[in-house]
């Protein structure tokens, strides 16, 4: 689980999340791969519609060749608030992504205006691109689901969709 989320330029161009080495596991959660290679990113939101900020995570370790290696994204959780100083919160549910490639950006956001935070996670589809999957939400069940017309070439993907609290929309009742 990530220990501390920030913004250390506040400038929204760069979010730090910081894991440490505790003992304690949140049953339903997997320990966060070590080494240097390590990526990690995370958006907030009210995905449950509860009024409580939830915090979705995935961490992992990019792929250095064109094509995707699997299970790259090796942690892919939501938090569920209310979340705590420590980001801790009341649950823990895994991501089921679409493919086991790296994640390279989750983002939320409430498109549809009805007060429930929309995520979107966006993976490594190979040959250069990155492909958009929207999450569908049952309970506490996350499933990133294939669309169509969600592709991007990773050369642009992180010009249009700049990470940091940038991305950090209102969700609201």
């Amino acid at each position: 689980m990530a220990d501390t989320v920030s913004d250390p330029n506040r400038r929204s161009d760069r979010t730090s999340v910081t894991f440490a080495d505790g003992t304690g596991i949140t049953p339903g959660a997997r320990a966060a791969p070590k080494g240097s290679g390590l990526e990690a990113v995370s958006t907030f939101g009210d995905f449950d519609g509860d009024g409580h900020l939830d915090m979705a995570i995935a961490a992992g370790t990019p792929d250095t060749v064109d094509d995707p290696a699997p299970d790259a994204g090796r942690v892919h959780q939501v938090i569920w608030g209310p979340l705590g100083k420590h980001l801790d919160g009341k649950a823990t549910s895994q991501i089921t992504l679409a493919s086991g490639q790296f994640v390279h950006g989750l983002r939320s956001s409430d498109g549809d205006h009805d007060g429930r935070a929309e995520l979107s996670v966006f993976q490594n589809g190979g040959d250069g691109t990155v492909n958009r999957y929207p999450a569908v939400f049952q309970g506490r069940t996350v499933k990133a689901v294939k669309a169509d017309g969600n592709l991007y070439d990773l050369a642009h993907w992180p010009k249009k969709f700049k990470p940091g609290w940038a991305d950090v929309g209102t969700c609201r009742n």
